[in-house]
């Protein structure tokens, strides 16, 4: 019976080989590293929400003309221990009976510091709408 022939692996194999192991030992330890970072970050999300709103003028007459102010106070709350929240495009719609009446929003783009709050007054008289048909 004949013995196989044993070759030796080229050397280029060898350094891939040793290279292919390195990175993917390097990829396990970046993953530990991020979820470990994750764990100690503990990301939360931002919160927005009403806090506060006073309807101080309602006018609603024969011929189904609404006319209304509003006080509403909305409060962005960043409950991050060690990381800001920004917020862009920050758009509010105010609906009543499935028609908008009012858009409220941001002029730019602002950010709310860790562990803080952030609160918007937002003023707004409606324009007359026809709600009757």
């Amino acid at each position: 019976m004949a013995q196989p022939i044993m070759r030796r692996t080229h050397f280029l194999w060898r350094c891939v080989a040793i290279l292919c192991s390195l990175l993917s030992i390097a990829v396990i330890i970046a993953g530990i590293v991020v979820v470990a970072g994750y764990h100690v970050i503990h990301p939360r999300v931002p919160v927005i929400s009403v806090v506060d709103a006073h309807l101080l003028h309602f006018n609603y007459d024969g011929a189904g003309v609404l006319v209304a102010q509003i006080n509403i106070v909305v409060r962005s709350q960043n409950d991050n221990m060690k990381a800001h929240a920004g917020f862009s495009n920050f758009n509010l719609e105010l609906l009543f009976d499935g028609i908008r009446i009012a858009v409220l929003s941001t002029a730019a783009p602002y950010e709310v510091r860790k562990n803080s709050s952030v609160d918007f007054n937002y003023d707004y008289t409606l324009d007359p709408i026809p709600l009757g048909s």
